[in-house]
């Protein structure tokens, strides 16, 4: 009944979904799975002969309010009377957005609620009325799921998904026999080469798009690059991407002298224009002095001649009206190629940067997996590498063991 009347009465939607949030009816967090024998399970961590790995049993890693909204991938926002505003913003690297004039807001340490008040109060600012946003998110960082599964890769987050739920999306658990007859080990060393092949091209055409956004016509060899997969792969990785920088660069440059061509014959043209202009203005003065001094001797001839040069005055001010407004956007479209192609060079280098860290998190995961495999087992090892502010935290789990987004879950055959 209270909600009711409330949304009826037209009562502010961020206002809304804070009295939503403090009753319980919404808000960040996911209750965590109820065990088989009923109780809740709280997590328990043993340490184990590795000092850095974290041994989670259970329901895990349950999410808070803010942590939900930090661990989203895009957000869609609503905003009430500004139509042009409102769309789906991908969540940067900084945890933050971007917003066409509300600016660049960072989302780390709020909850949705809090995200709505602070854009209200953005909005509310800049156009001196009250402002009303919403917040939902449309997408949440994904899952990176490797080691002994039959596909490997990135998969959809969503709350309560469990390491169990995570395998069975991505195929379920598969191993061949390796070249020493261990189960388990060709998958490792498949999955092992699999990724350092795709980080390997990913640290490559980062350091050509990071050339290219400085301006720089050479490409600095990455030390990661070169650790990876040692000196000649390296080069012979650059020089590749040497052939598509300068292709690139060749493409925007040969785009920008036609620009440039052009915007310096409208400028030609605008010069030698206004010289007519000039004249003219000149022309129209001496003849306005000399129908002074003839006085009412033959006013109608002398007006027709000033008449006429009038006009050629108004037609040659407006070709260097047109001519002006088409080297201004000839000047803009320029500037406009080098600004998207900035953009979209940092969009790519943006996407590449976080594949390249997950891409490195497996990569690890998979070598220590692949070394305990070695050991005697007794049955399927979970990992999970988690991404925290000051690095990295690798924890063993078992099934039922929630995933937050962001995660590289490893799988290890005994």
């Amino acid at each position: 009944m209270v909600l009711g009347s409330m949304i009826n009465s037209g009562y502010p939607v961020s206002r809304l979904r804070v009295f939503l949030f403090g009753i319980g009816l919404i808000g960040g967090t996911v209750q965590p799975a109820i065990p088989q024998d009923g109780k809740q399970q709280d997590a328990r961590a043993e340490t184990t002969s590795n000092p850095t790995v974290e041994l989670v049993h259970g329901v895990t890693s349950k999410l808070t309010s803010t942590e939900f909204l930090a661990a989203a991938d895009k957000v869609y926002l609503r905003f009430m009377g500004y139509p042009e505003l409102t769309g789906e913003y991908r969540v940067g690297p900084d945890e933050s957005i971007s917003i066409p004039v509300v600016g660049r807001i960072r989302i780390a340490d709020l909850d949705s609620a809090q995200l709505e008040n602070v854009l209200s109060a953005k909005i509310g600012q800049i156009t001196r009325k009250e402002g009303y946003v919403t917040v939902e998110i449309s997408a949440y960082k994904p899952i990176f799921v490797t080691g002994a599964i039959k596909r490997p890769g990135a998969i959809e987050w969503r709350p309560g998904l469990t390491v169990i739920q995570a395998i069975a999306l991505t195929g379920g658990v598969g191993a061949e026999l390796g070249a020493t007859g261990e189960a388990g080990a060709g998958s490792f060393s498949q999955a092992l080469e699999r990724d350092v092949d795709n980080e390997k091209r990913v640290l490559a055409t980062m350091a050509r798009l990071t050339a290219e956004r400085d301006g720089s016509p050479q490409i600095t060899i990455p030390q990661r690059l070169v650790t990876l997969v040692g000196d000649a792969e390296a080069n012979k990785l650059i020089s590749h991407e040497a052939d598509l920088l300068k292709s690139n660069r060749d493409a925007l440059a040969s785009k920008l002298a036609i620009l440039e061509q052009g915007i310096s014959d409208g400028k030609l043209e605008i010069g030698a224009l206004r010289e007519q202009a000039t004249k003219f203005t000149e022309q129209l003065q001496l003849r306005r002095d000399y129908i002074r001094k003839l006085g009412s001797l033959r006013p109608d001839e002398e007006q027709l001649k000033l008449s006429d040069l009038e006009e050629k005055l108004a037609n040659v001010q407006g070709n260097i009206a047109k001519s002006s407004v088409s080297v201004a956007e000839m000047q803009l479209t320029a500037l406009g190629l080098k600004k998207d192609r900035r953009s979209a060079i940092q969009t790519d280098l943006d996407r590449l940067d976080k594949e390249s860290s997950q891409l490195e998190i497996a990569i690890r995961a998979l070598r220590n997996a692949n070394g305990s495999s070695q050991s005697e087992t007794k049955s399927i090892e979970y990992q999970i590498v988690r991404q925290k502010s000051d690095g990295s935290n690798t924890f063993a789990a078992d099934e039922i063991t929630l995933l937050k987004p962001g995660d590289v879950l490893s799988v290890a055959l005994p």
